[in-house]
């Protein structure tokens, strides 16, 4: 898969929403972060390889999409309204 998604992977997706506008979020946790990196390259790789670093692009729908790896954790939000607006939702994001 994309993700590299396995039986040791533990992941979420939520819809979020503020100030009446909404975007998605994932948050994968892997077994160690050289998986994370992995994954978050063959994401990269896959769907966004015209992405510049830090990796915010604009979908064709006008919609943006922010993909950041931490450690052992691969975070991404989809169908969102403005870079401001994932870089908000991605800050507030607390990891172990």
């Amino acid at each position: 898969t994309v993700l590299a998604l396995d039986e040791e992977t533990n992941c979420v997706i939520g819809s979020y929403e503020r100030e009446d506008e909404a975007g998605v979020l994932l948050l994968v946790e892997y077994e160690n972060e050289q998986k994370a990196l992995v994954a978050f390259k063959g994401f990269l790789s896959s769907y966004l390889p015209e992405a510049e670093r830090p990796v915010i692009a604009q979908e064709r729908n006008g919609r943006w999409t922010h993909v950041t790896s931490d450690g052992p954790f691969v975070l991404a939000v989809f169908d969102a309204p403005n870079t401001d607006w994932t870089t908000k939702l991605l800050s507030e994001v607390k990891l172990p």
